[in-house]
């Protein structure tokens, strides 16, 4: 990759980065983090655990990575004897599991409420370092209404999947 800048790098600086949506968000887990972190300023990450504790949890995690050239014709965009630059694309998924399902104004208020607030954080990116990596070049992103099966339960939630590119 870009040299400098890793996969857990990525997973948690999105995770921190949409950890202050506070209005929507309570809790974070990330799939980049063994344990939960004991000292930290503004957002805590803990790892990603089977169970939805609280109401706002938001789950980050990577699903997909690959090599991409903006030309199409070969995985390198640049080259030299030594190293030539390779661009990534990560797909990174950030689940917010907002409530139990139970009516359907209340959750589809619950969830639009939380767009908005994620969709802020999202506008507030600078392109210079996109979630505070200087490596994350440019991102695309998606937010879609979800209701996530867990354990015997229905949350009502958003589904974030997020595409971004490293180089």
């Amino acid at each position: 990759m870009s040299g400098t800048i890793t996969l857990v790098q990525i997973v948690n600086a999105i995770a921190r980065t949409l950890g202050g949506a506070t209005t929507a968000v309570k809790r974070v887990q990330s799939s980049g983090i063994k344990q939960q972190e004991t000292s930290c300023s503004g957002v805590c990450l803990g790892p990603i655990t089977e169970g939805v504790n609280d109401n706002g949890t938001l789950q980050v995690y990577w699903d997909t990575s690959g090599t991409v050239d903006s030309q199409g014709d070969t995985s390198k965009t640049t080259f030299s004897k030594t190293n030539g630059t390779i661009q990534y694309d990560f797909t990174i998924i950030a689940d917010l599991y907002i409530s139990r399902r139970n009516h359907l104004s209340e959750n589809i208020y619950d969830q639009t409420c939380a767009f908005d607030a994620l969709q802020a954080i999202f506008d507030a990116q600078d392109c210079g370092g996109n979630f505070g990596l200087s490596g994350i070049r440019n991102f695309q992103y998606i937010i879609e209404r979800a209701t996530f099966p867990n354990t015997s339960d229905l949350y009502a939630g958003l589904r974030c999947t997020i595409q971004v590119r490293v180089f």
